[in-house]
């Protein structure tokens, strides 16, 4: 229920607008109701967000990653990739951080390098089956790699 989720999205932003993530659920949500202009600004709201927050506390690993998922879903493929590079960087072997590099990577289309960080998630223990149902992962449905990790 998309509706729901955008005013509950809507409310947990002012009261918690540290919460990068909740800019990127709210970018989803409202593209599912093909409101792609409201999903546009608040992505680039979380990507000012993320960027103010991220001058304060520069290793903040959650606002680093969802600062890339938001500069992916706006076209910024560059400034993404710079992003979940560094957050490889400070943290190479965390699960949690090589799933969201591979939805990065699968938001823009590279789908062996999303692949290549779902499986170092999986290995890391993070629950990639979980996420079988991601629409972020559509692109990789086809993949028998992608199956394999999901089954």
């Amino acid at each position: 229920d998309f509706e729901d989720a955008v005013h509950l999205l809507n409310r947990a932003i002012a009261l918690r607008p540290d919460y990068i993530s909740t800019y990127d659920y709210l970018y989803t949500s409202l593209s599912g109701m093909n409101r792609f202009d409201a999903a546009t600004a608040a992505a680039d709201r979380g990507i000012d967000r993320a960027r103010e927050l991220l001058e304060l506390i520069p290793k903040d690993q959650n606002s680093h990653l969802y600062l890339a998922s938001l500069l992916a879903r706006r076209g910024l493929r560059e400034e993404s990739l710079a992003e979940v590079a560094r957050a490889h960087e400070r943290n190479p072997k965390d699960g949690f951080t090589c799933f969201h590099i591979g939805v990065v990577h699968a938001i823009l289309g590279n789908r062996e390098e999303a692949i290549k960080f779902l499986v170092l998630a999986q290995s890391r223990k993070f629950h990639v089956r979980s996420e079988k149902h991601n629409a972020e992962f559509d692109i990789l449905r086809n993949l028998p790699e992608f199956q394999a990790l999901v089954q």
